[in-house]
């Protein structure tokens, strides 16, 4: 179905003002060390295959979307172990990663019932889409379907973090694009699981509320953004788990927790434009966060006063009150109050981030 499909032309342009990006996939999750071979020409899936561009090297101020960088240091959100393995009371010896070996169903034989393919299960299916390997869930829905059950089932979630398949993909990405994803689309809507298996989030307290968009718009991919939104993403999913949050001297990245906030904080100007003209589910540029704040707040809270940061916020807070102009006319973003009583220029003013 061509819905489940990626445009080739819409990826997110990268561009030497970008001052919050991603260098390269492996920063974020074990998993993502592009020690993937490339995906075939799939014709299920046909993604930009540009390779990535050579960004600006992040640091913990200029807001990691991850915790760690290295294979020793990664986040719980995309680890293969608990989180106990990475709590510096564990004295655990260090859990090597075993290679599975992916058994699709169509080799396993005529077995009936829920004994048809031991193999599919979390593990295995995690492994699969990490990968990238569409071809590895050939004969998946046909499970589904005799066994009646769905993606986003206990036995496919991870019961630490309730990260699903889609999840995973996403954060495994090879030049912006997986082979699984437009596969575990379809697979969803044949199983009359759409739009929860789209809109599942994070339930762990850390990551609370992250969804795939979330995910998709981090890892600047306008492509399955649009993809996302098309099939019913929840373009007003808060992510509001404690790495969320605004507080200092506490790792994380407080954005505004809404995907427009995210976009408008990470500098992608198209991904912005799209999240709130698309046809399918349009953002509200007006929506705020728990804490009052609307996507200018969020600007104003990111910026740093200097000199590459504050050019990019600038120019994004102009686009986006251009853009509630164009929605409607009385609509001005600078007047609203958050929590606190405060205006963005307000908000400015007191924190003393904008020149």
């Amino acid at each position: 179905m061509k819905r489940f499909y990626s445009d080739d032309a819409d990826q997110s342009e990268v561009t030497d003002e970008t001052a919050l990006n991603a260098d390269t996939d492996d920063v974020f999750t074990e998993d993502e060390e592009n020690s993937f071979p490339a995906p075939g020409n799939s014709a299920a899936f046909k993604g930009p295959l540009s390779s990535t561009p050579n960004l600006t090297k992040r640091t913990q101020q200029n807001y990691y979307f991850r915790e760690g960088d290295t294979s020793k240091a990664k986040a719980p959100m995309d680890s293969v172990f608990s989180k106990g393995h990475l709590s510096p009371k564990s004295n655990s010896p260090a859990v090597q990663r075993k290679n599975i070996k992916i058994q699709p169903l169509s080799s396993v034989g005529s077995r009936e019932g829920n004994s048809l393919l031991k193999g599919y299960e979390r593990q295995w299916l995690f492994e699969a889409v990490s990968k990238g390997e569409a071809s590895a869930l050939d004969g998946l829905l046909e499970y589904l379907v005799k066994s009646n059950e769905q993606l986003t089932d206990w036995k496919f979630t991870d019961p630490e973090t309730g990260k699903t398949a889609l999840l995973k993909a996403l954060l495994n990405l090879n030049k912006q694009r997986n082979d699984t994803i437009p596969v575990l689309l379809e697979i969803a809507e044949k199983t009359n699981n759409l739009n929860q298996f789209i809109n599942t989030a994070y339930s762990d307290s850390y990551y609370k509320g992250q969804t795939a968009l979330h995910i998709a718009i981090e890892r600047r991919c306008l492509h399955f953004v649009a993809l996302l939104l098309r099939n019913g993403a929840d373009v007003h999913a808060k992510a509001n788990g404690i790495f969320f949050m605004q507080k200092e001297g506490q790792t994380g990245f407080y954005f505004g927790e809404l995907p427009l906030s995210l976009a408008a904080c990470t500098n992608q100007l198209d991904v912005v434009t799209h999240l709130v003209e698309n046809p399918y589910h349009p953002a509200d540029i007006a929506a705020t966060d728990s804490m009052g704040n609307n996507v200018l707040h969020a600007l104003v809270s990111i910026s740093d006063n200097t000199k590459e940061n504050t050019k990019f916020v600038t120019q994004m807070y102009d686009h986006l009150l251009r853009m509630a102009v164009k929605i409607r006319l009385e609509l001005n973003l600078e007047n609203v109050k958050n929590k606190k009583g405060l205006t963005p220029i307000k908000l400015a003013a007191k924190t003393g981030k904008m020149q």
